[in-house]
């Protein structure tokens, strides 16, 4: 795996998951177990910083996990063997304001990421988990295979 500079793997790493759309989210429960679930997270590259969002009801297994460790890995992974990974901090958005603001983007984008609201889309059940990768020498890895089928 070689490593490449945030301001070249960004772009190529928003372009991979959203070709891929869904990724294997992995929190660790307050035992320190991992835990894994399948979401669609929306990312942004703007001005330098990778960003993204994840539009999930706050369950009580979620909130327990982050809870004890504000932290998740989205991986992304297709047959082709083009794999792609973002390690994030996690912090719950519940304001309308900032929901409503994910929701239109969601709306607004392009297939496979476009999404409808859902009906609770405000009020207590509208809840997004907003991600910011590590902010250290190597924020994400990202690998791109020569391997295809």
């Amino acid at each position: 795996m070689s490593s490449h500079h945030l301001e070249e793997i960004g772009p190529a790493f928003v372009e991979m998951a959203h070709k891929i759309a869904w990724a294997t989210v992995a929190t660790v429960d307050i035992q320190n177990r991992p835990r894994t679930r399948v979401l669609h997270p929306l990312w942004e590259f703007t001005d330098g910083v990778l960003s993204g969002i994840i539009a999930t009801g706050p369950t009580p297994t979620k909130r327990a996990d982050l809870d004890h460790s504000p932290y998740l890995s989205c991986g992304y992974w297709i047959p082709e063997q083009d794999v792609c990974r973002a390690d994030c901090e996690v912090e719950w958005a519940t304001d309308d304001e900032t929901c409503e603001q994910a929701w239109q983007a969601f709306k607004d984008a392009p297939r496979p990421m476009a999404m409808t609201p859902p009906s609770f889309q405000t009020g207590p059940m509208a809840q997004l988990q907003m991600l910011s990768p590590f902010s250290s020498s190597h924020p994400f890895d990202f690998v791109s295979s020569p391997v295809r089928s």
